[in-house]
């Protein structure tokens, strides 16, 4: 899902070392449907094919799928050393597009990102900050603590941000509370916690089930390129109940 987040370094988080405890709908194979802001056309379909041990989630494969049907990226995400900041893998066959997060034996982490295939590929070395936030590990941050921000508190934290080559401070809190996909849902807001950076970057909406914990939606930048040009889609991205279609930007 998307680079945006980041955590608070006195969270109370429990996290098991080698798996990773999360909401139900996380250990079933589940699909989004990204369409994009703007237009409202379909762009493409993720994939979740989750691996689950005695109840925990270990690992997830993702696969993108465009409209026609054809795969043209996979995502693999490792929760077992670190659930809140797994190790992960991009990539999209398309653009040569590559993101991704590897743990070393020294206890620091790569970050590896690549814009296109004609681009240079960079790699950063750094020591992960305390209460690092990842990739995927951002759900479980807010399954976690979905009580905490239910009751108005504002999270804090640093997100691993392969684009960047760096942590980057973000915060996290509700914005509104209401029915999406036909269900209860919180949502919650990501965006920058410098605040002349909030000037300059959209924020994320994210919406997850009041009780549940799941995933309904996001919306906002993707973390996958747009083949046509240097920028990331701008999406909304549904992850409905079963029997429950997505609803493109257009039906609200």
């Amino acid at each position: 899902m998307a680079c945006t987040v980041i955590l608070f370094a006195g969270l109370l988080l429990t996290a098991t070392v080698r798996a990773a405890s999360a909401p139900e709908a996380a250990l079933e194979p589940r699909e989004g449907h990204a369409f994009e802001l703007d237009s409202g056309e379909p762009v493409y379909r993720e994939v979740h094919e989750p691996e689950v041990v005695d109840g925990e989630l270990v690992s997830d494969r993702v696969e993108y799928v465009d409209p026609q049907g054809e795969t043209f990226a996979r995502k693999r995400v490792s929760f077992e050393q670190a659930p809140l900041a797994p190790s992960f893998r991009l990539e999209d066959t398309r653009t040569g597009y590559i993101e991704a997060l590897e743990r070393k034996d020294d206890g620091r982490i790569e970050l590896t990102y690549r814009k296109r295939e004609d681009r240079a590929t960079e790699r950063t070395v750094i020591d992960p900050p305390q209460g690092m936030v990842a990739d995927a590990g951002f759900d479980l941050m807010i399954y976690r603590n979905l009580d905490r921000l239910r009751d108005g508190e504002t999270l804090r934290f640093p997100f691993a941000a392969a684009s960047q080559q760096q942590t980057v401070p973000f915060r996290l809190r509700v914005v509104d509370e209401r029915r999406v996909l036909g269900e209860p849902a919180l949502v919650i807001r990501m965006e920058p916690d410098n605040m002349f950076i909030r000037w300059l970057a959209d924020p994320i909406d994210v919406a997850y089930h009041a009780e549940t914990g799941a995933l309904l939606r996001y919306e906002g930048l993707s973390n996958i390129p747009d083949p046509g040009s240097d920028e990331n889609y701008r999406v909304r991205i549904d992850f409905p109940p079963e029997g429950v279609d997505p609803q493109p930007p257009a039906s609200d």
